[in-house]
This record gives structure tokens, C-alpha cells and sequence, in this order.
């Protein structure tokens, strides 16, 4: 078994991919039958060699002093488990590496493991793939509910196989090109970003060209343009939902509306408020707890209680838009009938939705008209290139300091067991990063 984004190669088979371009999955690439050959096998892999589970004790590998980590505490040694084996750090960092799981529902901690094997002269590619040194990547709630079977599990239209590489944004620099690829304008050393469903938490990632979106290439804020990809480019696209063309891009395309934020603490939250304060939006409220009100204000946010019926009377008619994020249950227990009621004739709720649901069930009928959902995953593979778009726009966002993506750790592959736990257990209002190549 290979983790769900690598290729199993022998002397006698043909690269087919069962991947395709359309349902986004990154490899994380493998090394060629001629090293594999060399490695010592486990019971869940014949392809690599196991060096350690995610949940090692090397360094926490954060990068960037001042952050406020998630990763900081202890490692819990649970080396008792016989899928456990720890090592202080990889055997050789020139390495490739990544980690991966072999089945869903488990505790990240003793479940995700790190693999590693050395680096071929070349991967073997698909003739529309490129290669990418991965910089950062992300580690997310997202990647939670994949490994949990919430996100393309056994019911899904598009079923993930075990076992799986998490990771579903990053950046990174390609390192091997095809000539379908140079063709398209890609080069050798180019900058690229993307959105995958899974693949990032690894060194290096094989990808369809057309997958991409190449960076300028003065581009300076890697770490914050890894987290565009899923939030901020799903926030983008509920905030500008119905809008065509480059109307979507301009500064006061949301001039003259008010737009009500749910859960505006929340990392959706957060991204909603910054793009609807830098596309114009005439006024911004967001819902939180009162002890989050002070900072609410001091970002411009007219900030609410959690319980609509405290002030839904003042704003009864006046929301054009309402954005948030719909229960992965598919209850409608975010949504009550206040929030319709502070819409005026024209206004509309724009909820992020689980992927593979256009529609969530449950909702009154008389409230379906005025609620839309939209999800980044979908969207991305219903209109690539509308998407690529949007997200190569909130690249120059970023590069021009207009909005910042806030990043709470950055961890290397070692410590990605232990941030999904982290995920899991608290509320966590930023960015967690990956970066493969920190010890």
C-alpha cells in the first residue's frame, strides 16, 4: 500500500494515475524501484522505510520567533505502541520525507507516521506533472476530518483510499519540470502555490501543471501566502459570490454593502473581516463572545453577542450580506431565523459547506432563497481556472501587505500528529504550518 497521492512504480508497470487533474490530489512523490528495492519494509508498506511515527520528540521546529505555538508542550512518549518508533530527527535532511496514516477515526498521536527515503536524481511524473520543494504547508482542522472520514470517506462521491499523506495547501519551488509543463510557461525554479485535498505534509509534491498558480517572482511572504489556498481563498469566493469578472477584484467592490461576520474570533472569521474591510464593505459586524469584543473593535468590527435575538431588532433589514461557516452535521443550529430577518430584500446568507454538499438539509423552506452555500474544494474543481484567479489575486493581497493571515506555530513533519490534536481539542483562531525541511 502507498499513501493516497504516490505512485507504486515497478520495472514492468505503466504511471497511470487514478488521481486525475480534476479531483485534487497532490503525491507526495516516491522513490524509484531501484531504491525501493534497497529499503526495509513494514507491514503496512513495501515502499519506504519507517523511521518514526509524527508523534517524535525532535524539536518542534518553529521558525519564526514571537509566534504563539500550539506545539510547545512535551512530547508524550507512547513508543509502547508497536506502530510507534522514534527518532530525535530524520536520518539525512537532505532526504525526502513525509507522513502518512493507514486508517481513518484513530488519534493523530500514534496513527500519523514519518517516512523517509532518499531523494531520487529523478521522480517519476506523469508527462502534465511537475515537481515542487515543498516550503510550507498546512496543517488544518481540514486534514482532522479527512483522517476522522467526515471529508471524502467511504459515503463520499469522491472516496479517498487509504493510506494517506494529510496537507491540503502549500508553497514550494519546482524542482523537476516536464516539457508539457515548460510549454505552459512554467520554469525550473518557479515559485507556486496550491489547494489539494490531500499530499502537503511532505518534502516534495508531484502535481498537475494546471494545478498551480506561479508566484511573482519577488514574492517574500511564503508562509503567509500557504494559508491562502483553503480559508482565505473559500472566504473570498462566499464574500463575492455572483460577482463576474474583474468586479470581484477591485478595491470598493463591496462599497455601499453591510456584512455580518458569524463567529468572527474563528480563523474563517478572521479572513472574512479582513477581505470585506479591503474590498469596501461600508460596515462590518461579527458575532463573538463579549470577551472579544475590545479586539473586534480595535480592527474596525462592529462586534455582536452570539445570541441574535440581543440585537437583531437593530439590524432587522439592513445586512445585505451574512457569511459563515455551515455545521459539518448538517444542522442548521448556526443559522436561526434572526440572521434571515436582519437581511434586507436583497441580501443574501453565504455559508462555507462541508465538500461534496451543494445543499445542506434541515433548513425551513421558506429560508432556502436567501441561503447559498459554497465550498473551496468544489470550486475549485468546478471552475480552476475562476479559482486560480481569485487566488493569484489574494497572493498580491498579501505581497502588498493588504490583509495577514495569522500564523499561530509553524512545525515540522515530526510535530504534525501532535498539532492535529491540537486542532482537535481547542478552538484555534490562526494558521498551523508544516515545514518539511526543519528538524
Amino acid at each position: 500500500q502507498i499513501p493516497h497521492g504516490m505512485s507504486s512504480l515497478s520495472e514492468d508497470t505503466t504511471v497511470k494515475s487514478d488521481f486525475g487533474d480534476d479531483n485534487g490530489i497532490s503525491r507526495s512523490c516516491f522513490s524509484p524501484p531501484s531504491i525501493r528495492k534497497r529499503k526495509t519494509t513494514s507491514s503496512h508498506s513495501h515502499s519506504v522505510k519507517q523511521i518514526a511515527t509524527a508523534s517524535t520528540q525532535s524539536s518542534s521546529g518553529t521558525s519564526s520567533s514571537g509566534r504563539s505555538g500550539i506545539s510547545g508542550q512535551e512530547s508524550v512518549d507512547d513508543s509502547h505502541d508497536d506502530q510507534s518508533h522514534f527518532s530525535k530527527q530524520y536520518e539525512n535532511n537532505s532526504h525526502h520525507a513525509y507522513v502518512a496514516y493507514f486508517k481513518r477515526g484513530d488519534r493523530p498521536v500514534g496513527s500519523l507516521r514519518l517516512f523517509e527515503h532518499p531523494t531520487p536524481r529523478n521522480f517519476p511524473t506523469m508527462s502534465s506533472e511537475i515537481v515542487v520543494k515543498v516550503d510550507y504547508s498546512t496543517v488544518s482542522v481540514t486534514d482532522c476530518k479527512v483522517r476522522l472520514g467526515w471529508y471524502w470517506g467511504e459515503k463520499s462521491e469522491n472516496p479517498l483510499r487509504m493510506p494517506i499523506v494529510p496537507g491540503v495547501s502549500f508553497t514550494g519551488t519546482i524542482v523537476q519540470i516536464s516539457k508539457p509543463a515548460a510549454r505552459a510557461g512554467l520554469r525550473h525554479g518557479d515559485r507556486v502555490t496550491s489547494l489539494v485535498r490531500v499530499g502537503a505534509n511532505s518534502r516534495h509534491v508531484s502535481i498537475s501543471k494546471d494545478r498551480v498558480v506561479r508566484l511573482p517572482p519577488n514574492a517574500k511572504k511564503l508562509s503567509e501566502i500557504a494559508c491562502l489556498p483553503e480559508v482565505v481563498l473559500g472566504a473570498f469566493q462566499a464574500l463575492h459570490l455572483g460577482q463576474k469578472g474583474q468586479t470581484r477584484y477591485r478595491s470598493k467592490s463591496l462599497s455601499g454593502k453591510h456584512v455580518l461576520v458569524i463567529d468572527g474570533t474563528s480563523v474563517h472569521g478572521a479572513s472574512f473581516i479582513e477581505l470585506a474591510q479591503v474590498a469596501g464593505a461600508t460596515s462590518v459586524y461579527a458575532t463573538s463572545k463579549e470577551k472579544n469584543h475590545k479586539a473586534l473593535e480595535a480592527k474596525g468590527v462592529l462586534p455582536l453577542g452570539v445570541d441574535p435575538k440581543f440585537w437583531f431588532s437593530l439590524l432587522k433589514g439592513r445586512i445585505d450580506l451574512v457569511v459563515g461557516v455551515a455545521n459539518d452535521n448538517q444542522s442548521s443550529s448556526n443559522i436561526k431565523e434572526e440572521h434571515v430577518k436582519v437581511l434586507n430584500k436583497k441580501g443574501q446568507i453565504v455559508l462555507l459547506s462541508p465538500p461534496d454538499h451543494t445543499r445542506l438539509a434541515n433548513f425551513p423552506e421558506e429560508r432556502q432563497s436567501k441561503i447559498s452555500y459554497t465550498n473551496v474544494f468544489d470550486s475549485w474543481e468546478d471552475d480552476s481556472k475562476q479559482a486560480k484567479r481569485d487566488l493569484a489575486h489574494l497572493v498580491q493581497l498579501v505581497e502588498e501587505g493588504s490583509i495577514h493571515p495569522k500564523i499561530l506555530d509553524s512545525v515540522s513533519l515530526g510535530k504534525v500528529a501532535r498539532a492535529q490534536e491540537e486542532i482537535e481539542t481547542k478552538k484555534v483562531n490562526g494558521f498551523v504550518l508544516c515545514e518539511p525541511w526543519v528538524h
